[in-house]
């Protein structure tokens, strides 16, 4: 059982981490969570009246009330595939990343406008995305155990090659010479093999590799502290902090976990984590405040599929809802530094990526469960 489930857990978060997402109307559901945190179900039906776009005329008063604007996720954008990730450098330039037909690597882009199919070099699958501007975007990914690497430089995508890389699965750095990439070899638990590359703007090299462990997400902070989590095996959490110019294991006091999944924060002292733990908790979303990791939330019924945030008080997470080992839904919540919320449920979209870079303005990427389809998903009041 432990084999079956790291396997699920890679193929949920690793290669087709998935999530789904309902379509404008479609109703929340009783959120299910864990008594860590109070819940609030019903945040799918925040009203802005400042931002309503329509007016009814009142003839007798000769007056107009504007129409309330209803805050709720929506498909903005459809194409052959399997959309895995999402990150912007603004709200008027986004990329999402996946796999199209025949597997082979899929970039979409909106410019403000729409969104549209980008031109790349033939390479595997994408998994992950990031930049540090709309002229330097890294998309990694892989298959069968050969990464692939692009790069973009605002004109065109080009590969980078990562010499003896495996799958690629996380990407983040510093700046355009300062960038982090992870990979793992997949295969059973005993035969897992974990890397970290280096790319310094010139060339990507390996810094670290290690036997029987397996990496799944990179992430960094605005104070400079660069992080790795995934899991060694048999199914025990792993967590790494780059320390002066080294990577170092870190024992996060947790000893209730088995994977570490998905990370996110602004500054080490206030960070984010999906995480599997065991049972009662199962899939829990943890938080640290500079000494200690706490349980913020537990969806023991779902797996966790990704994590973003604006600021500690604004953080997405969303979930897989399962059918045996099928994904057969998805949730999205919200946590706005008290509460957590379902923002969300459906059993018609999957999702695998998040992103967001201001308050109640957000992006989700996956694809149609029934249809390969990638989508798109726009959380706002429009």
């Amino acid at each position: 059982m432990k084999r079956e489930r790291i396997i699920l857990i890679m193929a949920l978060v690793g290669s087709l981490c998935t999530f789904s997402c309902a379509e404008s109307g479609t109703e929340s559901r009783d959120a299910g969570l864990d008594s860590h945190v109070s819940s609030d179900a019903d945040a799918d039906g925040d009203v802005d009246a400042d931002s309503g776009a329509d007016a009814d005329t009142d003839t007798d008063a000769g007056t107009q009330d504007a129409a309330p604007c209803e805050y709720k996720w929506r498909m903005v954008f459809k194409t052959p595939g399997r959309l895995k990730a999402v990150w912007g450098s603004s709200s008027k330039d986004i990329f999402a990343v996946g796999s199209g037909p025949s597997d082979l690597c899929l970039v979409v882009h909106y410019d403000g406008e729409s969104w549209s199919v980008m031109d790349t070099p033939e390479a595997n699958e994408l998994n992950a995305v990031w930049g540090s501007s709309n002229s330097d975007v890294f998309a990694v990914g892989g298959k069968d155990n050969e990464g692939s690497v692009l790069h973009y430089d605002g004109d065109t995508w080009s590969s980078i090659k990562c010499r003896d890389a495996f799958n690629m699965i996380g990407v983040w750095g510093r700046n355009a010479g300062d960038v982090f990439i992870i990979g793992s070899m997949s295969g059973p638990p005993g035969a897992r093999h974990g890397q970290i590359f280096h790319y310094d703007g010139n060339e990507c090299y390996m810094i670290l590799e290690e036997q029987g462990i397996s990496l799944i997400d990179v992430w960094g902070t605005q104070d400079n502290k660069v992080y790795a989590v995934g899991t060694l095996s048999p199914l025990s959490p792993l967590l790494y902090s780059y320390e002066g110019g080294e990577w170092m294991e870190v024992d996060s006091g947790i000893e209730d976990a088995a994977i570490f999944m998905k990370l996110w924060g602004k500054r080490s002292n206030d960070l984010f984590m999906n995480a599997v733990l065991r049972a009662p908790d199962g899939d829990s979303v943890l938080r640290y405040d500079g000494n200690e990791w706490k349980i913020l939330v537990s969806v023991s019924q779902e797996k966790l599929t990704e994590i973003w945030g604006t600021s500690g008080s604004d953080v997405y997470f969303a979930s897989a809802t399962m059918s045996g080992t099928v994904i057969s839904g998805c949730n999205i919540y919200h946590y706005d530094g008290g509460t957590t919320s379902e923002m969300m449920s459906s059993d018609e979209w999957a999702v695998t990526g998040l992103w967001a870079n201001e308050k109640n303005k957000a992006y989700a990427a996956g694809y149609i469960i029934d249809e390969d389809a990638g989508v798109i998903l726009h959380y706002s009041c429009d």
